[in-house]
């Protein structure tokens, strides 16, 4: 008697990049036509019998960029790409600014811009679009964290609802930790309250 037949892998299986087609895009698809719809993407008949979206976090429904996008009525294709691009590039001007706000030179921002937004990290991550998306802000946030600027708790505060509705929320706890870290050090060496800091007294 013989054996089930041996089928052989021919093709390398990348499960990130299986998330991207099979999970990342329908979710942003659905946002995107809800809100060209006028309507917020509260519900995802498509899954189960049917789910709360926005119990998801990574559904990102209420990212001003992802509303402005379905509001715009761009193909998802089309939004999707365009958000990457913008992401990769906001990474970096963050980066340039905070190595700015450190004291680094023009080229060495630049430098470390550059090499953060196209380092293997983000390029690897672009297809689970919240993961960029919420990563690319937590040097603003962080840039904000630091003494100097009068308008820094508003920007602050922008900057992380921004960070929290882009919904990938590991990073969001990851960027949190890291504003910590950067307000304490600054407390800690202008001898202030991190309150003070930020511009609140």
């Amino acid at each position: 008697m013989m054996g089930a037949p041996v089928v052989e892998k021919t093709t390398a299986w990348d499960v990130l990049q299986a998330d991207a087609c099979l999970q990342f895009y329908p979710w942003r698809d659905l946002v995107f036509e809800s809100w060209g719809k006028g309507q917020p993407p509260y519900y995802n008949p498509y899954q189960l019998a049917g789910v709360p979206f926005l119990a998801n976090s990574q559904s990102a429904g209420f990212y001003p960029l992802h509303i402005i996008a379905g509001l715009s009525h761009l193909p998802t294709p089309t939004a999707v790409s365009l958000l990457a691009w913008f992401h990769l590039f906001w990474a970096a001007f963050g980066i340039f600014r905070l190595s700015k706000r450190f004291g680094a030179s023009d080229a060495g921002a630049l430098l470390g811009g550059i090499s953060f937004a196209l380092s293997p990290f983000m390029l690897g991550w672009t297809g689970l679009a919240s993961v960029i998306t919420t990563v690319a802000w937590i040097p603003w946030v962080l840039l904000y964290c630091l003494p100097g600027d009068r308008r820094a708790l508003l920007k602050l505060a922008g900057c992380t609802a921004m960070m929290v509705l882009a919904g990938h929320l590991q990073f969001v706890a990851l960027g949190g930790m890291a504003a910590v870290v950067v307000l304490a050090s600054s407390a800690i060496q202008t001898k202030r309250f991190p309150i003070a800091i930020i511009g609140l007294v």
